[in-house]
């Protein structure tokens, strides 16, 4: 049997819905941040996780610790959200426009990494998970855009569909990728 492996998003912070993407930037989860980690404890318990692993960003451990009380949190650089460099924090009506450029390779800001750089510390990150955690129940904390990359990775869709084909997850949102 292989790995299960689940993906979350953070919970809310006060960029998520609002003006700007947030790159790899520190920001905490606000008060709906907090109440969607604490609506999460039980459904995670429910789903009996062997093992967590998390983003190292500020947001990702604030919803860990939460959502997964008592219970040993692995986190990893190799899972903290895409740095678009000078435009990380790109105006909520272009974001689909600089995103999908970004994603499409036509579009590099100084600064960000490539989406090949990219790639290569997620799969980085699953492969290790899958050859380590063995037929575990795997949940993995982290951010809108390296989910995307995730789902992209166990799905399919070529990289110029990587934005438009697989919107950011709500909040706390769990979804099964393998």
């Amino acid at each position: 049997m292989k790995t299960q492996i689940f993906i979350m998003r953070h919970g809310e912070t006060d960029w998520t819905n609002g003006k700007a993407g947030t790159s790899p930037s520190e920001l905490p989860i606000n008060a709906d941040g907090i109440r969607q980690s604490e609506n999460m404890v039980q459904i995670i318990k429910d789903l009996q996780f062997d093992v967590v692993f998390c983003s190292s960003l500020l947001r990702a451990r604030q919803t860990a610790e939460i959502a997964v009380p008592d219970r040993e949190i692995i986190f990893d650089d190799r899972i903290v959200e895409i740095n678009f460099g000078d435009v990380g924090e790109v105006a909520l009506e272009k974001r689909s426009e600089v995103f999908t450029a970004f994603y499409d390779g036509k579009f590099k800001p100084k600064g960000a990494e490539t989406f090949k750089e990219i790639e290569y510390r997620v799969v980085s990150f699953l492969d290790a998970v899958q050859k380590g955690c063995g037929s575990k129940k795997v949940l993995v904390i982290t951010h809108a855009g390296i989910s995307r990359v995730i789902r992209r990775y166990f799905w399919g869709f070529p990289k110029e569909k990587h934005y438009s084909v697989f919107p950011s997850p709500k909040p706390c949102e769990i979804i099964k990728v393998q």
